[in-house]
């Protein structure tokens, strides 16, 4: 599933997963800087963007369980 922006609808909080933000950020740096970037996993880039990736998901994990232990 492509990369999405959290939501909420009537059968809840809806976010994305750790490989859909990566795929994105790598997407888009290949935008920036060309399909020719070097992005094996051993580049600095590629471990640069596993790391926002990683942070990006952890916040999105913790809202989900706000937003879960949250009453009605």
């Amino acid at each position: 599933m492509p990369y999405f922006a959290p939501y909420i609808d009537d059968t809840g909080l809806h976010i994305p997963t750790y490989a859909d933000i990566r795929d994105d950020l790598i997407a888009q740096f290949k935008e920036i800087y060309g399909d020719d970037l070097y992005l094996g996993n051993d580049s600095q880039d590629y471990q640069m963007i596993a790391v926002f990736s990683l942070k990006t998901y952890d916040t999105f994990q913790l809202m989900q369980l706000v937003y879960n232990n949250q009453s009605v």
